[in-house]
């Protein structure tokens, strides 16, 4: 389906993501607190040592769900494997999705 300017539900995006993180062993932690919402960073170790480390952000423009969306998919699909480090930054800016624009409160595209 393409997207066609609709906004995220983001508490109940975020809901998701926790919750498919941690079902799948997934750490998490709290990178801030941006304008009511919290931005969640998880965590999650290889069952080996010396594995391929993964970082992946997503979210950082609030017009452009694809990448939280993607991101939410591949935990609920249990596609992220356990032989890979990851940290995932699966929804940046939560308040640019609120309002379905690049910027977060403070007027910052924060690509730039």
């Amino acid at each position: 389906m393409p997207y066609t300017g609709e906004t995220l539900d983001v508490h109940a995006t975020l809901n998701r993501l926790h919750r498919a993180a941690l079902s799948q062993g997934f750490q998490t932690e709290s990178l801030c607190e941006q304008a009511g919402y919290v931005i969640p960073i998880y965590t999650r170790m290889a069952t080996k040592a010396d594995s391929h480390r993964v970082y992946i952000s997503a979210g950082m423009h609030g017009d452009e769900p694809a990448g939280p969306l993607a991101l939410l998919n591949l935990l609920e699909t249990e596609s992220l494997s356990s032989a890979i480090d990851w940290t995932l930054f699966p929804l940046f800016n939560p308040f640019g999705f609120s309002q379905n624009k690049r910027e977060n409160h403070d007027g910052i595209d924060l690509n730039r």
